[in-house]
């Protein structure tokens, strides 16, 4: 059944709520919770309900999904290169992700990749990953924030497994 929940954003350190939001949820569910600046509303933010994936990518294919929150950086493109490749003979498999938006699960075949982070249109890495060597079946949630201690890389990913 549907149950609709109140989602409420504080501090760590307490006090009021920063903002509120309610959102069906469903028994046997799980979701995240994606919490973006947003200059237009009261609180100065919004915050979204993400349904997690529970099941594993299909048989020979990786399914990710991204979350942007690199303000400096802006809207990224996002490259799952296969080694032995290069960024200039790939496609992105996300583009033109802005700030504070998510990009549903994207599937693509399993195979040894490198992520690799640009601003949109550009050729630039602002993030890139070291080999993962990708089976199928994993589903992941990559979180793209700015680095916090360093400017290089200007982007840092957070890596989330999902599903193995």
């Amino acid at each position: 059944a549907n149950t609709a929940a109140a989602i409420k954003i504080a501090a760590a350190n307490g006090g009021a709520s920063l903002t509120t939001t309610s959102a069906a949820i469903l028994a046997g569910h799980q979701y995240s919770v994606f919490l973006s600046d947003d200059s237009t509303t009261p609180s100065g933010y919004t915050v979204s309900l993400l349904t997690d994936q529970q099941i594993p990518a299909a048989s020979g294919h990786s399914a990710f999904r991204f979350l942007n929150q690199a303000t400096k950086t802006g809207a990224v493109d996002v490259y799952m290169i296969p080694s032995g490749a290069k960024l200039a003979d790939t496609i992105p498999i996300a583009t033109a992700l802005p700030v504070g938006s998510s990009a549903s699960y994207i599937s693509f075949p399993s195979q040894t990749v490198t992520m690799v982070i640009t601003p949109t249109g550009t050729t630039t890495p602002m993030y890139t990953s070291t080999a993962m060597a990708l089976t199928g079946g994993e589903v992941r949630t990559v979180l793209l924030i700015d680095a916090q201690l360093t400017s290089n890389p200007p982007v840092e990913a957070f890596i989330a497994n999902d599903v193995d």
